[in-house]
């Protein structure tokens, strides 16, 4: 976690970055805290309002088709915002707090805390249940951590393997 100290930072908590390129770089935070990096300066950003609930900005991906933002709305609802320097929607809500999130070619994953979710059409659905709290890409992969687990472990989804996608590896 980084702090942001600037116009309006309050010293908000950043909790991921990135972007399509070096020019246009999303730093996302708690408090719907979205800044943009134009290649010169930080710039604060307008974030579509949730409806009167706390929101945690949680993670940022690109896929060809622009820049994707997830989000934890309290505990147990979250959203997907798409855009790009002139601004974000929404483009999907549901019944589970998007904690984490990566892209896996042209898909998008995300963690919930109860599972690993994916977005497909105008709908995030989930596709493992297990104890998430993290997601990190690979090349061909995404690799996704639980919380506190008694010894270090991560679980690994590879897709182009459909008999066994799935390995969890025990250290």
């Amino acid at each position: 976690t980084q702090s942001f100290e600037g116009a309006g930072g309050a010293g908000a908590a950043i909790r991921a970055f990135g972007g399509p390129a070096r020019g246009e770089v999303y730093a996302v935070g708690v408090d719907r805290r979205l800044l943009r990096h134009d290649g010169q300066r930080w710039i604060a950003m307008a974030v579509p309002p949730p409806a009167g609930q706390r929101e945690n900005l949680t993670g940022v991906a690109c896929l060809d088709g622009g820049v994707y933002i997830s989000s934890a709305l309290g505990s147990d609802e979250g959203r997907l915002l798409h855009g790009g320097a002139d601004g974000f929607v929404e483009v999907a809500r549901c019944r589970m707090p998007l904690v984490g999130m990566a892209a896996l070619g042209e898909r998008l994953l995300f963690v919930t805390g109860d599972g690993v979710a994916t977005y497909e059409g105008d709908d995030i659905r989930m596709i493992k249940s297990f104890p998430t709290n993290a997601i990190y890409p690979g090349i061909g992969r995404v690799f996704v951590l639980q919380p506190a687990p008694e010894r270090p472990m991560f679980a690994e989804y590879e897709p182009r393997h459909p008999q066994a996608p799935w390995w969890r590896l025990v250290y």
